[in-house]
């Protein structure tokens, strides 16, 4: 999954970042890094926190990810990254990452409805990639607390 997230922010800050004059050319690569951790650090954060359910219920709804709390911290955490690591100005940093981060979000989504159509990607997946040093009863339990609709599967269905 981290390198789904990886590959999304490429994807997405191919405009929002690198062809982006208010980003040094110098600092695209580690820009791009920065988003996908502010992005990996929010995830990490909403699954020590016991959010996670929250957060797949969010990215399963077509709740504008701008509402989130969640979502607005890993946006603030990437645009004070921006000014403070590569030296963009406030508004433009803000909005850099106000563009980049729900769109890699938004394409996380897809990939996890993707996944119900027979792609890679699915919520199990996503959460065991958050779940490292938790073994397998970390994993255990929390196939039991995400399988909302009790049909033995973590799936898309049980976010809606």
């Amino acid at each position: 999954m981290l390198d789904q997230i990886l590959a999304l922010v490429r994807e997405y800050g191919e405009t929002t970042i690198v062809n982006n004059p208010a980003v040094p050319n110098e600092h695209n690569e580690a820009a791009l890094n920065s988003a996908s951790q502010s992005i990996v650090n929010g995830i990490q954060g909403a699954v020590s926190q016991g959010q996670l359910p929250q957060l797949l219920a969010l990215l399963g709804s077509s709740e504008n990810l701008m509402n989130s709390p969640m979502i607005k911290e890993m946006i603030a955490s990437f645009g004070e990254q921006l000014k403070s690591q590569f030296s963009v100005a406030p508004e433009q940093a803000s909005s850099v990452a106000s563009d980049t981060i729900p769109k890699v979000l938004s394409g996380v989504l897809a990939q996890l409805g993707n996944a119900n159509k027979g792609g890679t990607t699915d919520l199990m997946g996503m959460a065991q990639a958050f779940l490292s040093g938790q073994g397998n009863a970390g994993a255990s339990s929390l196939t039991a607390a995400l399988d909302v609709n009790k049909d033995g599967s973590v799936d898309l269905q049980d976010a809606l």
